[in-house]
């Protein structure tokens, strides 16, 4: 279930429609009336393990009516597990799992006008589900994170080129 509260007061709870598949871990990101549900975990109900997604979906806020819709797909290099952040018009993910493999490195933009990944340089530590923003003058901050065998404290930057258009 998908769920609101207003931040105003009455303070109003409001369903919104379902996510396509039930999901855990995954990355909420807000860009000009639309939410992105970034990748996670399924755990489908009566069914042993768990599936571990690549797809992104997005919900328009002024178009709820037509639901949760495909966005596009993670690169392989890093299908889930992802840190993600939104700047300008491109979604940026960094971290994350390939399909069934150690942590990654990688770093990708996508403008969300050509809707294709394009690689920037890695990270210098491989980590699993960072928390990722991007600051005003292109530097991604990747903050802890796992790799295979402990939560990470580590901050890593990388200083990000000029963003395709």
């Amino acid at each position: 279930d998908v769920w609101c509260v207003s931040l105003e007061a009455p303070y109003n709870v409001i369903k919104w429609p379902d996510l396509p598949i039930p999901a855990s871990s995954v990355k909420l990101l807000y860009h000009n009336g639309e939410i992105f549900q970034v990748c996670g975990i399924s755990r489908l109900e009566g069914k042993q393990g768990s599936t571990h997604l690549s797809t992104i979906y997005r919900i328009q806020i002024d178009n709820m009516s037509k639901g949760w819709t495909v966005f596009s797909e993670t690169p392989p290099e890093c299908r889930y597990y992802v840190g993600a952040h939104v700047v300008s018009d491109h979604m940026i993910i960094a971290g994350g799992r390939p399909k069934d493999s150690s942590p990654s490195k990688c770093v990708f933009v996508m403008s969300r006008k050509q809707q294709t990944w394009r690689r920037l340089p890695d990270m210098m530590t491989a980590v699993a589900k960072p928390s990722v923003l991007v600051t005003s003058n292109r530097k991604l901050i990747a903050i802890g994170g796992f790799n295979e065998l402990n939560d990470l404290n580590i901050v890593q930057q990388v200083n990000m080129p000029s963003l395709p258009s």
